[in-house]
């Protein structure tokens, strides 16, 4: 019993002598980075990171994020259990407009395509336009290629999915 409690008072020893002369090491401070950082390395020709969700507006000769100023355009064609369904919620089959503060012409950004697509107002009023696509945005907002309906209002597809939000009245 004698030889444990020696042993026990050794070790006891030991690790407090340790504890008493062990230096105390000063890290040194963090600060953070004085300039901004930029998301990515995967910069366009104009300068906007990718990554980051900026695209190069012509109308407004700037990186954006068009998902933040623009109106969300879906496309028609997705179908029920389509994978591209969920991709929605992503905004990565989304596309999106942005117009000039005179309302005179829209820009059309969609998914993998790199370029955007200016249009200009045409006559009725709400209706924009080039040789292959048209904007209207008279009623419900449509884009078209060809006459035939691309894209439409992202509230459209909605209320599609989910259904209408009124109480039927029985």
């Amino acid at each position: 019993m004698k030889k444990i409690l020696v042993l026990f008072l050794s070790v006891f020893l030991f690790v407090s002598c340790d504890f008493i002369f062990k230096k105390e090491e000063k890290a040194e401070p963090v600060f953070p980075a004085k300039e901004n950082v930029v998301l990515g390395s995967d910069l366009d020709s104009n300068g906007c990171a990718i990554s980051a969700g900026y695209r190069w507006s012509q109308l407004r000769n700037d990186c954006i994020r068009v998902f933040e100023e623009g109106f969300r355009l879906n496309p028609t064609n997705i179908e029920e259990g389509n994978p591209e369904e969920n991709e929605l919620e992503d905004n990565d089959v989304s596309g999106f407009v942005v117009f000039n503060e005179e309302k005179s012409k829209a820009e059309i950004f969609l998914p993998y395509q790199e370029k955007s697509i200016l249009l200009s107002e045409k006559s009725p009023s709400g209706l924009y336009g080039d040789q292959n696509w048209e904007l209207d945005t008279r009623k419900d907002w449509q884009l078209k290629k060809g006459g035939i309906v691309k894209y439409t209002a992202a509230k459209a597809i909605d209320l599609k999915i989910t259904g209408s939000d009124q109480v039927d009245d029985e």
